[in-house]
């Protein structure tokens, strides 16, 4: 008797509803190891790690729904989407056998007190030139070409190729946070000076000032002055601008959005676009709410600044609410949007945990780094392997 009860086993469904509303909020790691020592410490319960990470599945099942069957309902989604909010737009493109694939690219500006203000978001089927090239052309329909309009990115090739295609009169700038982590991972020495210099060189408001620290940077570190200077000057200098792009020297704000959605990038194709609608929505409402609350300035704001900036326009930034999608029983779908067939991706399961951060650029990977050996000064060993100093 004492035998059967050391040996306590447990049927996966049961399983499964006593740790289903663990995933009920998609920024909860919960992983199959925590599942056995939690069953371990609570029912006294021993289970493998593959019958543990079979439950985590079919609880994600359970509360999310069968990923796949969520591209099916995709048709109706979008055509809501259109009811609910008129004006906006809204386009799917499939492949040639009627399947869509996926990977998420967004594009946001920051209203007149700063804050982020999401512009468009997509889900392509991977970040290649022509889905950049693509998503460039929709943003186009959507917002046309603005007088002194700018595009701030990091430095993937993708982007600047559809960039120039879709906008080539637009001024496209690099984020100097991006192209600063470059020069810290290639180059590590003095990072504290070579950080300092590089920050005020971008900062910057006269060539002459720019030229002073260019010249301090090489007295830091000679080899340094290659990798940010192979890039137009124009693209990270606030001294060498072409468009006045005011203080955004970074790409934070879309760095921003990306740790906002990073969790719901995991979830079915329609809980992940349910996600971004209210994330905006949310958004939308909070600014609304601080637009009305502000008082007009008795400064005349136009001869100090741009118009943009002033609460007049700031209030027509958010005049467009962004209305919630009806429950989906009450959906009531057009006959051709019902036929509208869609299918999951074919997706061959990579080996390994799946990164979440960014896919570099290749002008990234231009300089690589060469290993100096602190005692001999050579390039390419180190001072463990160094055989000139064995020689002497």
């Amino acid at each position: 008797m004492s035998r059967l009860f050391s040996q306590r086993h447990a049927t996966l469904s049961a399983i499964v509803k006593t740790i289903c509303n663990k995933y009920a909020n998609p920024k909860t790691i919960y992983t199959p190891a925590d599942i056995m020592s939690d069953m371990k410490q609570q029912y006294g319960i021993n289970m493998s790690y593959i019958k543990a990470y079979r439950t985590k599945e079919k609880a994600l099942e359970l509360l999310r729904g069968i990923p796949r069957e969520s591209y099916s309902k995709l048709p109706g989604h979008l055509y809501m989407i259109n009811m609910t909010n008129p004006g906006s737009v809204i386009m799917l493109h499939k492949s040639e056998d009627e399947r869509f694939m996926g990977i998420m690219l967004t594009a946001s500006a920051q209203d007149a007190t700063g804050k982020i203000f999401p512009l468009a978001y997509a889900v392509v089927d991977s970040e290649n030139d022509a889905s950049s090239e693509w998503f460039f052309e929709m943003f186009t329909q959507a917002f046309g070409e603005r007088e002194r309009m700018c595009i701030i990115s990091d430095r993937h090739a993708s982007i600047l190729r559809g960039a120039i295609i879709v906008y080539p009169e637009v001024s496209h700038y690099i984020c100097i946070f991006h192209l600063w982590n470059n020069i810290k991972k290639q180059f590590k020495k003095n990072h504290d000076w070579l950080r300092e210099v590089f920050f005020a060189m971008a900062r910057a408001y006269k060539i002459k000032n720019f030229n002073r620290l260019m010249q301090d940077m090489d007295n830091i570190d000679k080899r340094v002055k290659g990798y940010p200077f192979q890039v137009d000057y124009e693209k990270w200098s606030i001294a060498h601008f072409t468009v006045n792009r005011s203080m955004v020297m970074t790409s934070n704000i879309a760095e921003s959005l990306n740790a906002r959605n990073r969790e719901a990038r995991e979830l079915p194709i329609m809980s992940l676009l349910d996600y971004m609608m209210n994330l905006v929505m949310e958004w939308n409402n909070t600014n609304i709410m601080t637009a009305m609350i502000l008082d007009y300035t008795h400064i005349e704001a136009p001869k100090y600044c741009s118009a943009y900036y002033t609460n007049e326009y700031f209030k027509k930034t958010y005049e467009v609410p962004v209305n919630p999608l009806p429950d989906e029983i009450t959906w009531d779908l057009p006959i051709e949007v019902l036929d509208n067939l869609v299918l999951p991706p074919i997706v061959k399961g990579k080996s390994g945990r799946p990164t979440k951060s960014r896919h570099k650029g290749l002008y990234e990977y231009l300089y690589t780094e060469t290993v100096t050996c602190g005692l001999c000064g050579k390039q390419g060993h180190n001072r463990r392997t160094c055989r000139n100093a064995q020689d002497n």
